[in-house]
């Protein structure tokens, strides 16, 4: 199991970790098989968002220069995530002190038995500025907890339209946060658009739990 903690939640966490990501790949990229066409997917997509965040750190950076940057930041991490998973995460070339110098979680070796979710979590919501919109989430079950014991955190998948996204196939972005609250910002021109978003938790094997029904806000 890979823990989805190793990429950072800032942006420009996310382009430091990138290029100590990329750099690493580039070096041990044919010792670990893989191949140049892959390798090179992967490098441009790291770059074209690392371009995008230089341009919106830029003092006279446009709003959509940071909406570019935001979606962009959307993309890479589910690029590399799945990258990880089909290139990574079985590869017996790859050791466990490559995974820590690529930045990834290191799984434990332990095999003790996580339960795999049963509940999901409970959203309530909170807008308290302009372009927030705040997400506190707990167990559904215990009401009590933010989490169930073996879980490692809430994958919340969602889209941001004029109107509610009527089924769960609408919401193609997907975020993860191991702690509650988790909150969205979004750029002047989103405001009053529509957030649908729903919730399941995931435990420390990356099993997944069932998903909470759609929620709904308006970006103030």
């Amino acid at each position: 199991m890979y823990s989805h903690d190793y990429l950072p939640q800032s942006f420009d966490g996310l382009s430091n970790w990138l290029i100590n990501f990329i750099d690493y790949l580039a070096v041990n990229r044919e010792r670990f098989g893989i191949s140049s066409d892959d390798f090179d997917r992967i490098r441009l997509k790291a770059a074209e968002y690392n371009m995008a965040h230089r341009k919106a750190e830029d003092k006279n950076a446009s709003s959509p220069d940071k909406q570019l940057r935001h979606d962009l930041a959307i993309e890479v991490r589910a690029d590399v995530r799945d990258f990880v998973n089909e290139h990574l995460r079985f590869n017996k070339a790859v050791t466990r002190d490559d995974k820590r110098k690529l930045g990834l979680t290191v799984p434990s070796s332990s095999r003790t038995p996580v339960k795999v979710p049963d509940t999901f979590p409970e959203a309530s919501i909170k807008l308290p500025a302009e372009g927030v919109v705040v997400v506190k989430f707990r167990d559904s079950k215990t009401k009590l907890r933010a989490k169930p014991a073996g879980v490692q955190g809430a994958e919340i998948k969602w889209i941001l339209l004029d109107k509610k996204a009527e089924i769960k196939e609408e919401l193609i972005y997907s975020n993860f946060d191991t702690s509650s609250p988790y909150k969205f910002s979004f750029e002047d021109h989103d405001r009053y658009k529509v957030l649908s978003f729903i919730l399941r938790w995931e435990n420390n094997r990356g099993a997944k739990g069932p998903w909470s029904p759609i929620y709904y806000a308006v970006v103030p």
